[in-house]
């Protein structure tokens, strides 16, 4: 595995903690959309996984 590999593995993992840190401990999916700090936060780690697996445009 290549060190750049290696690197797009851990940004990965690391965006998808982030994701789940972020979105825990809300009852529903409206509180977590209300809560506009932690729902940016998780979609910019989504935007990171698309970017990390070789973002294709339309």
């Amino acid at each position: 595995m290549s060190e750049k590999d290696r690197l797009d593995i851990l940004s990965l993992l690391d965006a998808i903690d982030k994701i789940a840190k972020y979105s825990s401990g809300y009852k529903n999916a409206e509180d977590f959309y209300e809560a506009e700090r932690d729902f940016d936060a998780s979609m910019m780690n989504f935007v990171i996984i698309n970017w990390r697996n070789g973002f294709e445009a339309f």
